[in-house]
């Protein structure tokens, strides 16, 4: 009996001829092997190979998402911090009186009762405005509008795209006005 009438008596018993005296070919044994797969065999591979694809599609889709979601998170931190900078310029403008730095605060100056009088600000407390810097963060400019006027003292002058402008309103020489704070990063 030769070889191929082996394998078609006992196909599953491959082992026995890999095991043999090595005068068998393997070709032959291989041949006679894959011929035995039966069809189920084959759309079992194709179902699992379609899955595991549409498996890998979907963790590619929640990656970028996720760095999509990482990416806008910290640009919102990154304006929060600059937005948060600015309310407190804008309070500290409004609810304080610093005779070195206007910046810090312009409020008008009570003396008979030896206080400030918080949200009223006048022009001449205004002149004394200089630079401050946070980090990365700085004011650019502040404009004080009324109905009868509006005026804008620059404080500094750089290069960059990232601003952001708070409004507060407050007393301005005894009219009722808005005061604009211009923060921007360094970039």
């Amino acid at each position: 009996m030769n070889i191929i009438n082996k394998l078609k008596q006992h196909p599953n018993s491959w082992t026995k001829f890999l095991a043999g005296n090595g005068s068998r070919k393997p070709k032959l044994f291989a041949w006679t092997y894959f011929k035995h797969i039966n069809s189920k065999g084959i759309i079992f591979s194709l179902d699992a190979g379609i899955s595991f694809s549409i498996t890998l599609v979907t963790v590619l889709l929640f990656a970028t998402f996720l760095a999509q979601t990482a990416s806008s998170t910290q640009n919102e931190i990154k304006n929060f911090e600059l937005e948060e900078k600015a309310i407190l310029i804008a309070d500290s403008l409004v609810k304080n009186y610093d005779e070195n730095n206007s910046l810090l605060g312009t409020c008008i100056l009570d003396i008979e009762k030896k206080r400030i009088r918080t949200n009223e600000i006048s022009f001449s407390n205004l002149i004394n405005l200089k630079p401050i810097s946070f980090g990365e963060i700085y004011v650019e400019s502040i404009t004080v509008k009324t109905n009868s006027f509006q005026k804008t003292f620059q404080i500094e002058e750089k290069v960059s795209n990232d601003c952001i402008s708070v409004r507060r309103f407050a007393l301005i020489e005894g009219e009722k006005g808005i005061i604009e704070v211009k923060t921007c990063t360094l970039k």
